[in-house]
């Protein structure tokens, strides 16, 4: 049945005292919609136990009950608020009687179910959902599960959706009552309860930022009953008045009574996978005459808990990192950190354990305490020092772990009122130091301090250090310990050659010449300001760590971008010795690439074996003409003795123009942009280049000689990560190079194919500007540098033309070898901010590379050819590979 009358209002016979049933003796249901009014005196939605009820009100509509609302009386009822809908009733109840099942959802914005006194299952079984803006607003008192073998649940979800209630709120009275808020819904009220009888069991869950459930009074988690609030992944319970500062001055009650069973968990339940903490904001937590407990199950790595903890339950810590800020010296429980870090800001009282993966950490004052096997105790917070003052006896058992923090004068210390027992296998680990206090001279500290006698020794006293002598000495009531470096003269181990007795700290450690280097550097250091605190940094890392710290510290890309800035400058000598070719008649050469010609234009030169192609070309040696290219390449290197291969890419443009001078020389100048780029594990960096030169060509029958001078200036920007250090370091500097090549070439014809010797010399001589690099303590100062490269090749260039489906072609390809003399080892020389200059070097460049190049040309067109080219240069030490594109217009 439908009833839809806008604006009409339909009344049944109140004073008969007349209800609406929907669902009597047979299912039915209805709907009010189009915005229409019906009033009654009850409403019953399900009245007999095998009848089923379905109202939905929507479209702004209203239904008025004089009296109470029962959705799902003996049987099923069914009840939707929509789309702006309003239901008042004086009172409401779901799933009235035993079996009886009620379902109400309240959805969108607008829609309301205004009551007083609200019950979500009194005998049956029911839920209650309000989501998506939807809206219960009730006087009196609000139950979940009300009666025993009730079933009741409640989901408030969504922004905007709120459950508001102005007297006390009790999910499980004597039934089984679940709330959940979630993903932004709202419950408010005065006093909350969960599992308020002594069979009664509540469960709250708010998760979800901005989902929050405010007792403007009070909160009883297991009144008599059983009781569980979660509160989990930015959720908020409050509890009280706020205060001017932000806090709350409510009192949450965990086991109230004597026989209940209660438990607020921060994040997940034990057992379960960690999830984000939520908050509770209530001035303090008081733990009754039954058994309560507090559960710290999350993963937030910065937690803090500020109401007071009064009374005896149980803390237990299970994963996360938990500060708690409160005076909870009232408490006299029992707390278990079996996971994650607890920080103690103020006072716990209670007696306290630590085992498994647990640490416990702060500065304030415990109870007597208890290290278990696998736990740790550490003072202060992370990486800051402090004293954890023990207010009765401190045992550290077999297996336990104390981390001891240090600095220039003094350390992490434990303060213990009554006696202190170390056993047997308890170990000390230092986890920092002090950056500004030198240990070439041993440091003493003292660690624990005890009124009452200490007994035991530590068995271990270790740190990860590959450099540092750790040692404990004991009186009658104190503990100490002692950090002195590791003695000098060890020698150093690996592949390579032995260090042979280096003396100093870090040197004995290297495996390589330049570890070696790196390490004599770091042992030269002086210890004051900023090299004692990249010294200090390192004396903390074991021997791995250190070895590839020193890879990241010894600046060894600077070398490597050298080698690079070498070996990418023959993309330019070879985009300049593709254009000369082309237009001195060179075997395997692409296409001219000319764009356009001076005036005076004469008849075009052709080449009987190269019809197809040059009858597309119309190229004239004795008119000027000017050119475009584009080039790019990709290349590794490999890294040297074991380091971090170094991947490299340059791409860029160049334009130029020639011109006949005399009868058979061709000569022409070029300019050009371009970027490179070179990529390590840790560095990285990349150059903005300039390119300015000249070439020209000649042939004398089957002989010719091409040659070509470019200079390239390199602005270079530089990016390396000390990773154990947390330091990112920048450097800017300028370089130039010159390379100059010439080469001498025969050209032997054989029917449609050709066939080229040649033989050429080519030098590079890169200079590099010196700079200092910024960023931390690791940073270089670097020295500038030359070198001077030089390289010969000889090989066969090959071409033949062919027709590829009507289309005029050519495929051309090159084999050379390639020696490199000169400075072929990249040496970066340099200093830290004090000590001694080292040099480290870089993969050495191929003295021997197979030279490759492989390309075809295409006549797309009567006045267009494309030509696609690959050129590749592959050593043993590394490979570099060029392909450019031009496509040649004739206009």
């Amino acid at each position: 049945m439908t009833y839809d009358t806008l604006g009409n209002t339909l009344t049944t016979d109140l004073d008969a005292g007349t209800s609406l049933y929907v669902g009597h003796a047979l299912d039915g249901s209805l709907e009010i919609s189009g915005g229409a009014i019906l009033e009654s005196d009850y409403g019953m939605l399900g009245y007999n136990a095998a009848t089923k009820g379905e109202l939905t009100i929507t479209g702004g509509s209203s239904w008025i009950n004089y009296d109470s609302l029962f959705v799902g009386f003996s049987g099923e009822g069914v009840l939707t608020i929509e789309d702006g809908s309003l239901v008042n009733a004086s009172a409401t109840t779901i799933a009235r009687s035993d079996d009886s099942v009620g379902a109400v959802t309240v959805t969108g914005t607008g829609s309301i179910l205004n009551t007083g006194t609200i019950v979500v299952g009194d005998y049956g079984t029911a839920t209650l959902n309000i989501e998506d803006g939807g809206q219960v607003t009730n006087g009196n008192y609000a139950y979940i599960a009300l009666s025993g073998g009730s079933v009741g649940t409640a989901t408030v979800s969504g922004a905007g959706s709120t459950w508001t209630n102005t007297g006390e709120f009790y999910a499980g009275y004597f039934g089984n009552g679940t709330l959940n808020i979630e993903d932004g819904g709202l419950v408010e009220d005065s006093v909350g309860y969960l599992g308020y009888e002594s069979v009664g069991t509540g469960t709250a869950t708010v998760t979800g930022a901005g989902s929050i459930w405010a007792n403007s009074s009070k909160l009883y988690i297991a009144d008599q009953g059983h009781g569980t609030l979660t509160i989990q992944n930015g959720g908020v319970v409050s509890v009280g008045t706020e205060q001017p500062d932000g806090t709350f001055d409510g009192i949450t009650y965990i086991g109230y009574q004597a026989g209940a069973t209660g438990s607020l968990v921060i994040g997940s339940a034990a057992g379960d996978t960690a999830t984000a903490a939520g908050a509770l904001k209530a001035g303090s937590i008081k733990f009754g005459h039954g058994t309560g407990s507090i559960v710290f199950n999350h993963t937030d790595d910065d937690y803090d808990f500020s109401a007071e903890i009064n009374g005896s339950g149980t803390i237990s810590h299970l994963s996360g990192v938990t500060t708690l800020s409160g005076d909870n010296s009232n408490f006299s429980g029992f707390t278990n950190v079996t996971g994650g870090t607890l920080y103690i800001a103020d006072t716990l009282g209670g007696m306290i354990a630590v085992s498994d993966r647990g640490t416990l950490g702060g500065i304030g004052t415990l109870g007597s305490t208890t290290i278990k096997d696998g736990g740790t105790l550490s003072p202060g917070y992370s990486g800051a020092l402090g004293t954890l003052t023990v207010d009765g006896d401190l045992v550290l058992e077999n297996g336990s772990t104390y981390a001891v923090d240090v600095t220039s004068a003094s350390s992490d210390l434990i303060s213990v009122t009554g006696t202190t027992t170390i056993a047997a296998e308890a170990g000390v680990s230092v986890t920092s130091l002090d950056a500004s206090t030198s240990y070439q001279t041993a440091q003493t500290y003292s660690i624990i301090n005890s009124a009452g006698t200490l007994t035991g020794t530590f068995d271990t006293v270790t740190s990860k250090s590959a450099f540092l002598d750790l040692t404990t000495s004991y009186d009658d009531n104190n503990a100490y310990l002692t950090v002195a470096l590791k003695s000098t003269g060890g020698t150093g181990s690996g592949d390579s050659e032995p260090d042979n007795g280096g003396s100093g700290v870090f040197r004995p450690i290297a495996r390589t010449a330049n570890q070696r280097s790196v390490g004599s550097a770091l042992d030269s250091l002086e210890q004051s300001g900023q090299s004692l605190e990249l010294y200090n940094s390192l004396l903390l890392l074991s021997e791995d760590e250190a070895l590839r710290t020193y890879e990241q510290l010894s600046g060894n890309v600077y070398g490597t971008a050298r080698g690079s800035f070498i070996q990418s400058s023959r993309a330019v000598n070879s985009a300049l010795n593709s254009r000369i070719r082309s237009v001195t008649g060179g075997v395997a050469a692409p296409s001219s690439m000319a764009l356009g010609y001076a005036e005076e234009p004469r008849a075009a030169k052709e080449d009987d074996r190269f019809a197809a192609i040059e009858k597309q070309k119309d190229f004239d040696p004795d008119r000027f003409a000017t050119w475009i290219t584009g080039f790019g390449s990709w290349g590794k290197v490999s890294g040297l003795d074991g380091e971090s291969d170094t991947d490299t890419s340059s791409g860029g443009v160049l334009v130029g123009g020639d011109v006949a001078i005399g009868d058979d020389w061709r000569v022409g100048v070029l300019g050009g942009y371009s970027r490179s780029f070179f990529d390590t594990n840790s560095s990285e960096g990349d150059s903005t280049n300039y390119h300015l030169g000249t070439y020209s060509g000649n042939k004398w029958g089957p002989v010719a000689f091409r040659m070509g001078v470019n200079y390239t200036w390199h602005d270079v920007g530089t990016t390396r990560d000390i990773t154990a250090l947390g330091q990112t370091l920048s450097g800017d500097y300028d370089a130039s190079s010159l390379n100059a090549y010439g080469e001498l070439a025969y050209r032997l014809d054989v029917g449609t194919s050709a066939f080229e010797p040649f033989a050429a010399l080519a030098h590079t001589r890169l200079k590099t500007d010196g700079f200092a690099e910024t960023g931390g303590s690791a940073a270089l100062t670097v020295d500038s540098s030359t070198m001077d490269t030089s390289y010969t090749t000889i090989g066969l260039r090959t071409s033949t033309d062919f027709d590829l489906f009507g289309i005029a072609s050519m495929a051309r390809g090159t084999v050379g070898w390639l020696h490199a003399f000169g400075d072929v080892d990249p040496v970066s020389s340099a200093r830290f901010v004090t000590g001694d200059s080292f040099s480290v070097s870089s993969t050495p460049l191929d003295r021997n590379a197979v030279l490759l190049e492989a390309g075809v040309d295409f006549t797309v067109t009567p006045v267009s050819t494309l030509s696609l080219t690959y050129n590749g240069q592959i050593g043993s030490n590394a490979y570099d590979h060029v392909a450019s594109a031009k496509l040649r217009v004739k206009f």
